[in-house]
């Protein structure tokens, strides 16, 4: 039992930091392409206004330039966070899958007395995991509020609608993967218990 809430804190955990990593990688979309466009709108007011007076066709050809500028620009910014997004997700995905071979390997432990050292140490850390489990949850509403100060007012309802759909996600997972550790470590326990009857 406590191996499996050792088991289950740490996927939390993960998926805490998986959202946190994602909304900081969108802060950073979001906050560039408001840049971005902040810098354009700004020399079209301030310099392609005066400019259009006195050489309308330089002032178009440099309008053209920078739209295609800007286009190359926020192309890349979107591909910068989408490929941070698969690393993030592949990283988590691999350390969640580390902590299940972990639980599966412990839960095929047929010897007594090792399952139940390796229970109590699981015990004994879990509130240094419970720990880790408040920490990573605050960094990731931290995440969120920069995602969410990022997006700015007009795009605020969007960001909000996407990261509830990353801890829907997140909990889904970690309820399933929870589930089937506790399984495993059921199955163990009964084991044992037939051994030493």
């Amino acid at each position: 039992m406590n191996h499996s809430t050792l088991s289950s804190v740490t996927l939390a955990t993960i998926e805490n930091y998986r959202h946190a990593a994602n909304e900081a990688a969108r802060a950073y979309q979001l906050g560039s392409q408001r840049l971005v466009s902040a810098l354009n709108n700004g020399i079209e007011e301030r310099l392609y206004s005066r400019t259009s007076k006195f050489a309308p066709k330089v002032t178009s050809t440099l309008s053209t330039l920078r739209a295609r500028t800007q286009k190359i620009v926020v192309s890349g910014i979107d591909e910068v966070t989408a490929r941070t997004g698969k690393a993030v997700d592949m990283g988590c995905d691999g350390a969640a899958k580390q902590v299940s071979k972990a639980a599966d390997f412990i839960a095929g432990i047929d010897n007594a007395t090792v399952a139940n050292s390796l229970q109590t140490v699981a015990r004994l850390s879990l509130p240094t995991a419970k720990l880790g489990l408040t920490v990573s949850g605050k960094l990731a509403q931290g995440a969120k509020a920069l995602s969410t100060a990022a997006a700015g007012k007009g795009q605020g309802a969007a960001v909000q609608a996407e990261a509830t759909k990353v801890v829907r996600r997140a909990k889904r997972q970690t309820v399933a993967s929870t589930k089937a550790v506790s399984r495993s470590v059921n199955k163990t326990v009964v084991r044992a218990k037939r051994k030493l009857a």
